[in-house]
């Protein structure tokens, strides 16, 4: 294959390169796909509600919004190299240990799929133990950080016992984005609300307590998705 050609062979490479960035899970990547073809473009898509609406379709316990409920411990494919496993394993039998720490628990998979599911199983634990949360995805929080000096949005997203941020790789990480950012994840600090994320690589951020978790989405990838949806090319 040319390096220049996509995959998914009715995308640029280089628009298939942020699309692969930039957008988690099945039903996300399906519906940006079918727009993209359509000739809409990405950036512009990366702050509109639809995604948001993926991300927080399902309502659970203490009117929590996830992308999935009801999901199984079983269900999850945790990946079994270095420490993961076991990190993995204690992270989801207790929760609860988590409320009033200083943690960022970033759990990621390929395409986000799994992330997003093992994203909501530990949304909906801590729920079943009355702790409440507040959700958010990586398109919210684009539209939110549009200024980064101005942090009125941290008080509704930190006032509960914990944060998720579903799609965190949706972030559109401008230099000023980032800095917004960091001063939310400083005040979660601050005020003691771990935050938990799902997105679809690690999160390196020495300043901060972050525990990584990797899952795997089956070996599959952005372009099998796709094949599987709307069929293969001919």
């Amino acid at each position: 294959m040319d390096y220049k050609q996509s995959p998914v062979k009715s995308l640029s490479f280089e628009i298939y390169q942020s699309y692969k960035k930039y957008i988690s899970g099945e039903e996300a990547l399906s519906e940006v796909y079918s727009r993209l073809i359509d000739g809409s473009p990405l950036h512009p898509m990366l702050v509109q509600d639809f995604l948001h609406k993926i991300y927080t379709k399902e309502i659970i316990r203490m009117l929590l919004k996830v992308p999935y409920k009801d999901i199984e411990y079983e269900a999850l494919k945790f990946t079994k190299s270095g420490s993961n496993f076991g990190l993995s394993k204690k992270v989801f039998a207790e929760p609860d240990k988590m409320i009033e720490r200083d943690i960022i628990i970033n759990i990621h998979s390929e395409i986000g799929e799994q992330a997003l599911m093992a994203g909501s199983y530990l949304a909906e634990a801590l729920t079943k133990k009355s702790y409440k949360g507040i959700s958010s995805s990586g398109i919210e929080l684009n539209n939110l950080s549009t200024d980064f000096e101005d942090t009125s949005a941290f008080d509704r997203l930190l006032k509960k016992d914990f944060l998720i941020v579903f799609s965190f790789n949706s972030l559109y990480a401008t230099d000023h984005r980032k800095r917004w950012v960091g001063n939310l994840f400083q005040q979660a600090r601050l005020n003691r609300v771990p935050v938990i994320l799902t997105s679809k690589k690690r999160l390196e951020m020495a300043e901060y307590n972050v525990v990584n978790i990797r899952l795997s989405d089956k070996s599959k990838n952005e372009a099998q998705v796709i094949d599987e949806i709307f069929g293969k090319d001919k």
